[in-house]
């Protein structure tokens, strides 16, 4: 089946070959030409026939793959609740043959990070990790609470935050801190993790660097990426991994087009996505 298909009789083919296959790698997602100048949607779903596809496929072989090929973040909840597993392929090019192949088997192991966030709903759209806090935000995303920045019939958060990524193994973050609670001007201050690879496989993991101004003379984003690490880890190996933090990481430009770093509170993240919690805070004086 092409992926703009609309004719469902190649579905009752596809289930055949599934039921004969050991796996199943299903391709699912936009057609190139969705994707470039003057393409923009107003609906960011999958078609329902390759749900419907996906859904009888399952009936015969649980063991199946997603390669997802789009040009854009779609909305795909249904997918993430349905799917064994989704490799986001975006719009790979002639080689992509070759590397989802090496990707699926192994041969490679996924260390890719997304660069935007997907949302649960068209309706969250625009979404974005470092947004704007609002007079009543809301503090618990899990919580139904009332008279507050919130959907009533959605979460807040997206489906995959900004640098969401798996990998064929896990990452342990332990022992996050700074080297001091109070920076002056002309200083900076050192901040440290330990990153461990839990799993079975050598993995590259990318460590985040994010920071929020709590006070500024102008409104400033609820967080802000700062710096970032790659680092490739074999089985049970644990790394260090330190950032500098200076007042040219804390500027920013003001009502009077100056770039400069205001005096006050802020807090520090330190994870592998943007859907974290600060864990210090520190002052500039």
């Amino acid at each position: 089946m092409e992926l703009n298909a609309t004719d469902e009789s190649q579905i009752h083919e596809a289930v055949e070959l599934a039921k004969s296959s050991e796996a199943v790698v299903l391709c699912l997602g936009e057609h190139q030409f969705d994707n470039g100048e003057c393409k923009s949607k107003t609906k960011l779903h999958l078609p329902s026939i390759q749900y419907k596809l996906l859904s009888e496929v399952l009936k015969v072989n649980k063991n199946v793959a997603v390669l997802l090929f789009t040009g854009r973040p779609l909305a795909i909840e249904e997918l993430n609740n349905t799917a064994p597993a989704i490799l986001n392929m975006w719009m790979p090019g002639t080689e992509g043959g070759n590397a989802a192949s090496n990707l699926i088997f192994a041969r490679s192991i996924p260390s890719g990070k997304l660069t935007i966030s997907f949302p649960r709903t068209v309706g969250q759209c625009p979404i974005y990790y470092n947004y704007y806090n609002t007079g009543r935000p809301k503090l618990n995303d899990d919580d139904n609470t009332g008279y507050t920045s919130c959907y009533i019939d959605s979460q807040n958060r997206p489906l995959y935050p900004f640098g969401y990524g798996l990998s064929y193994t896990t990452f342990e973050y332990s022992d996050r801190k700074i080297d001091k609670a109070k920076m002056s001007e002309g200083e900076k201050i050192i901040a440290s993790v330990k990153v461990k690879n839990t799993g079975k496989y050598k993995a590259k993991e990318t460590v985040r660097l994010y920071i929020r101004d709590l006070f500024g003379s102008v409104v400033r984003p609820v967080k802000e990426l700062k710096g970032y690490e790659k680092n490739e880890l074999e089985p049970n190996e644990e790394k260090s991994v330190t950032f500098e933090i200076t007042e040219d990481a804390l500027a920013f430009y003001g009502t009077d087009i100056q770039k400069k770093a205001e005096k006050g509170k802020f807090q520090i993240f330190i994870a592998s996505n943007s859907q974290c919690e600060p864990f210090a805070e520190f002052e500039l004086i």
